[in-house]
């Protein structure tokens, strides 16, 4: 019995360990990309409700110019240095039509 008791309370801990860790990072089966907070967008994603108006990640985060983008399905999310690390989405559709 003292055994059993043992190796329960170990699973327990190693159960326990991975969801507090897995609870900063996201891992998106569908297009196999992770959303974490490395430049603050797992917050940013989550507090502007991410899921509903971006969707998944499709890219992972990359610097662009002086900007630390990310891509979603519906969007972007920028670090932007310049404006105090202020996380906000790109104008993705401006450059569309821009470009068209």
């Amino acid at each position: 019995m003292r055994l059993i008791g043992m190796v329960l309370g170990i699973v327990l801990a190693l159960i326990g360990t991975p969801l507090s860790a897995q609870s900063n990072a996201l891992y998106f089966v569908a297009t196999g990309q992770r959303l974490d907070d490395t430049y603050g967008f797992l917050s940013a994603w989550r507090e502007g409700d991410g899921a509903l108006t971006l969707g998944q990640p499709i890219s992972q985060p990359f610097r662009d110019g002086d900007l630390i983008v990310q891509y979603f399905e519906r969007g972007r999310l920028e670090l932007h240095p310049a404006y105090n690390n202020a996380i906000l989405r790109g104008r993705v559709g401006a450059e569309y039509a821009a470009a068209l």
